[in-house]
């Protein structure tokens, strides 16, 4: 029989003839403990999942809006954090700040910084329309840090796609010396924006809609985005494999070139990127602008 000890007895879920349901802080073996929701029969463990702390967040986050749809969930009972467990929530216009994707808050936690509830935005396409969704995050005064967690990240993708710039630590670094967001290339500025000619990613007017969200943002000039396009459609022409993909990249690259303007209907850009890695050493720590600060309630 597997070794295993209950650090922690949380709640009986339900309770079945001879059987419970239970949520527990569990150790498997020698493993690394986690939470664990399984069936019991007295002390015989049944059918079940385990979870880590940050799939149990992305567990309770996804019950939020599936239980909760119109009510706004401030915060969640978090006993590694050593911060105020109430904090103060500001409603913030986050236009072209960045934040950083974290597995945790308890570094800033465990030292006692000052944190803070924000609210965010992000551009995403949510059934065919491009719509700014409202997310949790966090602002780390000590640090000057905006950033929000990998559950939290995962439950926004959950809900449309996503666009926004999600670049590498070592990406924005460069961005941030002076390098043009266009020429960061690891995977093209197209894609990292959220357009992609993916089969079953986005349809012909999702991705018309993304093309017109870019250059209506002023995010690519139009010319660039229609050199590019074609330089997708002459890299890939006499591939049998690409045809699907050349096909719409040139209905694309026509559409764009049959607009005279664009920008007047755009919807204005939330979140200007995420930054995947860990922004607690000081040498990672973003620089925001004094003016932005100012913009702060606390400042």
């Amino acid at each position: 029989m597997i070794k295993y000890s209950i650090l922690k007895k949380i709640a009986t879920i339900s309770e079945r003839d001879t059987e419970t349901l239970e949520f527990n802080y569990v150790q498997w073996s020698d493993n690394e403990p986690k939470y664990d929701l399984r069936r019991w029969k007295g002390d015989q463990p049944l059918k079940g999942v385990t979870l880590t702390r940050e799939e149990a967040e992305c567990l309770f986050d996804v019950l939020n809006d599936e239980l909760y749809p119109d009510e706004i969930i401030d915060a969640k009972p978090d006993s590694v954090l050593k911060y105020d467990p109430e904090p103060e929530i500001y409603e913030v216009k986050l236009d072209y700040r960045s934040f950083f994707v974290v597995d945790s808050l308890a570094p800033c936690g465990n030292k006692g910084h000052d944190l803070y509830l924000v609210n965010a935005e992000v551009p995403c396409i949510i059934n065919g329309t491009i719509t700014n969704v409202m997310f949790k995050a966090s602002y780390c005064k000590d640090c000057n840090v905006y950033f929000i967690t990998e559950s939290e990240f995962q439950v926004l993708k959950n809900k449309g796609h996503v666009l926004c710039q999600i670049l590498t630590k070592t990406e924005y670094e460069r961005y941030k010396n002076g390098t043009k967001f266009v020429d960061l290339n690891p995977i093209g500025p197209l894609k990292m924006l959220g357009y992609t000619v993916e089969n079953g990613v986005l349809s012909s007017s999702e991705r018309k809609k993304v093309l017109e969200w870019i250059v209506g943002n002023g995010l690519l000039e139009k010319g660039l985005v229609i050199f590019y396009l074609e330089n997708f459609m002459r890299m890939n022409q006499g591939n049998p494999n690409m045809s699907s993909a050349v096909s719409k990249w040139r209905e694309d690259r026509d559409y764009l070139k049959g607009i005279d303007s664009l920008g007047k209907d755009s919807i204005p850009m939330g979140v200007a990127r995420f930054v995947k890695g860990n922004p607690f050493s000081e040498a990672d720590i973003l620089s925001i602008p004094d003016e932005l600060i100012n913009e702060l309630p606390f400042s």
